[in-house]
């Protein structure tokens, strides 16, 4: 965020990045035109040394290709010049194996291989048509390459004459004006306009040097192309008349790769060079706050990841799964800290340097000398803070991915067909919450036999229990978001206590025990309420008359029924039944009233299940 705050910085970047691209492409290409065609001349040839340090030197080639051309202007400056150090070192070991494969060649070229001349001369004009294809499409690639470049040095021409040209009409514009204003001192509309088109002259102004600098660099593609394209066509093409003319051939095309590498090694040496101007990363006041406010957002994401993976860890816990709560709960603690630590003193250090940076104006952005100690500081700690971050996410992905694996694995087993169902599935914190839900609708689906005998379970071989229907699925899963949001609150209220001033301090305690022997009354008749309201309803299958109920009984009216009218005396029990489920009306606060009551019901759901 730091970088991106300085466009000139920034516009570096891109453009060093666009040129380790090209680079990296150019690369590719001589490893698989060149090089391959040496190799293969050099099998044909029978030089196992030659064709061994020719696989090698596309290997390095291959290996500057894939750093150069993974450069982006989105990564950090240091990023961007360990790929190009990087790319350098391969193109030098490319070019010292090249080197190494045509003393090879050499040698080479002047072994007999073939039986007889006749047979010599047959791979004489083989390869000599072979090598003449390969020049027609050299060539061709070379003057398709100069043309794009030209094309596109012709696009920047265009747009540089544009973009001059509204230069010169904003200009006008701004000196009518002020001509205007100069008749018209006082006029604040006049000033207003004034003002605006200084501002919209300096954009313009911006833009053009943008171009410009566009332009520029297309001229230099142009020159680059053209000389390559020159080199191709002057390569010289002698007869095979060595006693092995495909060693022979392999040998030329060694000398033409070395001279391709060569450049593309200087090429790489000069970006490594270009890409030490971290020194010069000077934002502006404005930009720096943006980043700084950026920073704050980073920072309370990662404390929301945290807080997210150190749900995930209680969850775990609480179905018992040791083995995969415990790596979640360190996680949580390695990501807090990254919060706490590495992002909070990145947008510390943000602050320093917005402190320290100038406001922005036309004057500012164009100096070369502004003040930029902390926002280099403040760059490094920003850099610190991405790299914790991303190796947290890859710790955090190797936790999660054998817990995945393993679920699916399991999920596979508990497919119909399949004999035997693990005991001891493992489960994926990725989605507790439809987990659970599954669980508490597996529960609902538990229940004893009309007889009360047999158990809930089947016996082996049996056929396997329906699946949980689409209802008992959004039911266990809103019970089990239920229970995850009051472990939440749980976790929020164990880690921020309410702070208590000492004067108050008698007076919480004494609302706390009477909250928390209310709670107890209140758990203790809900409980009593259920217990009565269960033996009650299934009273009705029973062969006694009268329900056996335990515990203490609360006293209820009962109704007057005009037996003058048809009114069914069998709801009389039902009745009574459904009084002594509802219980006396208790005062719970409705805020917590739903998530107690989704609370036992998980509990219940548990206990059917087992």
């Amino acid at each position: 965020a730091n970088e991106r705050s300085d466009a000139a910085f920034q516009t570096k970047k891109r453009e060093l990045a666009e040129d380790l691209r090209k680079m990296g492409a150019e690369a590719s290409r001589l490893s698989r035109e060149l090089v391959a065609q040496a190799n293969n001349a050099a099998n044909q040839g029978k030089t196992p040394a030659a064709q061994q340090k020719f696989a090698e030197a596309q290997q390095q080639l291959n290996a500057a290709a894939d750093q150069a051309n993974r450069a982006k202007e989105e990564q950090l400056l240091t990023d961007l010049s360990q790929q190009a150090a990087q790319a350098k070192s391969a193109l030098r070991a490319a070019t010292d194996a090249l080197k190494q494969a045509q003393e090879q060649t050499t040698k080479g070229k002047d072994e007999q291989v073939h039986a007889d001349d006749k047979a010599r001369d047959a791979q004489k004009k083989s390869w000599e048509r072979s090598r003449q294809q390969f020049q027609t499409q050299q060539k061709r690639n070379a003057a398709t390459f100069a043309k794009q470049a030209s094309d596109a040095k012709r696009r920047a021409d265009q747009a540089v004459q544009k973009q001059n040209r509204q230069v010169q009409t904003v200009q006008r514009q701004l000196q009518q004006t002020q001509q205007r204003s100069k008749q018209k001192p006082d006029d604040q509309g006049l000033k207003n306009r004034l003002a605006s088109e200084q501002k919209r002259l300096d954009n313009e102004q911006q833009k053009l040097a943008a171009a410009q600098r566009i332009q520029q660099r297309a001229e230099k593609d142009v020159q680059r192309t053209r000389k390559q394209a020159d080199q191709v066509n002057k390569r010289s093409m002698p007869a095979l008349d060595a006693k092995n003319p495909a060693t022979q051939l392999a040998d030329q095309y060694a000398d033409f790769a070395k001279q391709v590498a060569e450049e593309l090694s200087q090429r790489a040496d000069a970006l490594a060079a270009s890409a030490d101007f971290g020194k010069e990363l000077a934002p502006t006041q404005q930009q720096l706050a943006s980043a700084n406010e950026r920073q704050g957002q980073v920072t309370k994401d990662v404390q929301l990841a945290a807080e997210d993976v150190a749900r995930a860890a209680r969850h775990e816990r609480r179905l018992q799964n040791v083995a995969a709560a415990s790596p979640l709960q360190q996680s949580a603690k390695q990501i807090q800290q990254v919060a706490t630590n590495e992002s909070t003193t990145a947008q510390q250090q943000l602050q320093s340097a917005a402190d320290e940076a100038e406001p922005a104006t036309p004057a500012s952005e164009a100096s070369q000398n502004r003040p930029n100690a902390e926002a280099i500081k403040a760059q490094s700690a920003v850099a610190t803070t991405e790299k914790a971050i991303a190796q947290q996410a890859e710790q955090l992905t190797g936790i999660l991915e054998p817990l995945l694996a393993a679920a699916e694995g399991n999920t596979d087993d508990s497919q119909p067909g399949n004999s035997e169902v693990p005991a001891n599935a493992q489960s994926t914190p990725a989605d507790g919450s439809q987990q659970a839900a599954t669980q508490a609708a597996e529960g609902q689906q538990s229940t004893s036999p009309p007889n009360g005998e047999g158990s809930s379970t089947p016996p082996s071989g049996s056929p396997a229990p329906p699946a949980p229907t689409a209802e008992q699925l959004a039911q266990g899963e809103q019970l089990a978001r239920t229970l995850d949001e009051l472990d939440r609150r749980a976790a929020a209220t164990a880690v921020q206590p309410p702070a208590a001033s000492p004067t108050t301090a008698p007076r919480l305690d004494t609302l706390a025990q009477q909250a928390q022997t209310q709670q107890s009354a209140i758990s203790a008749q809900r409980a009593q309420s259920q217990q009565q309201a269960v033996q009650a309803m299934s009273a009705g299958t029973e062969s006694s008359d009268d329900p056996t109920l335990t515990g203490q009984t609360e006293e209820f009216e009962v109704q007057f029924v005009n037996r003058n009218e048809n009114a069914k005396w069998g709801e009389l029990r039902s009745k009574a039944a459904e009084d002594l489920a509802t219980g006396r009306a208790e005062g719970v606060s409705s805020e917590y009233k739903q998530s107690v009551e989704a609370y036992f019901r998980v509990l219940a759901e548990r206990a059917k299940k087992k």
